[in-house]
Parts: structure tokens; sequence; C-alpha cells
């Protein structure tokens, strides 16, 4: 119930706390919510070996990954093993084109807040 919208799907509130180690144009996401809310990064060749180790890592860990999209098929991480995740780590060059893994947030990630 900490991340329910109301009028929109896929909205989350929360209270935001003041930090003196943010920058003025920096706000603090909580971890929980870091872990839903989703980046959708294309595979390629620079980028290939970190969102390897975020696949691996999964969608309880953070830094992780909540899902990876395949010629727009979705296939969740929240369920799968370790040696399931790796599998699907090791391919993920493959046909790399169509490939999307959604990360979780990261720190230096814009986001569009509401009030």
């Amino acid at each position: 119930m900490k991340m329910m919208g109301k009028r929109v799907n896929y909205a989350a509130r929360s209270v935001i706390s003041p930090d003196p180690m943010l920058d003025t144009n920096e706000v603090g996401v909580p971890l929980f919510m870091a872990k839903k809310l989703t980046f959708p990064e294309n595979v390629n060749e620079i980028n290939h070996k970190s969102l390897r180790q975020l696949i691996i890592n999964g969608s309880n860990v953070h830094p992780g990954a909540n899902a990876i999209e395949e010629n727009g098929i979705r296939i969740s991480l929240e369920n799968r093993s370790d040696s399931q995740r790796i599998a699907m780590a090791k391919t993920l060059l493959t046909n790399s084109n169509n490939k999307i893994v959604y990360r979780h947030l990261q720190s230096g990630d814009v986001l569009l807040f509401n009030r």
C-alpha cells in the first residue's frame, strides 16, 4: 500500500525527506521504490557486461533487474532461480537488437515527479 496512486497506474507516492548529502537538483528515493520502479535499457556492446550482472542479481537485490523483454515478450526475473538468471545473462548479447533490460533505479537516473 506504500506505492498506491489515486488516478493513474504505475504511480508511486512517498514522503520526501531532506538529506544534506543530496544536491539541490536531486531527490532521494526509498530503496523499496527504487526496486519497484524500473528503467528500460537497450542491450548493446557497451553496456552488456553491467546489465549481465544486474540480471544475475535479480529483482530482490539492489542494483538488479526486474524483467527482460525480447521481441516484445517480457520475461519476469522475480521467480527465477539463480541458475536460470545466470543462463539468461549468458545469452544477453545474442540477438541484442531486440532485448531490453528493465533495471532498478540507480543514482543519476532522471525521473519526473508530480508535485
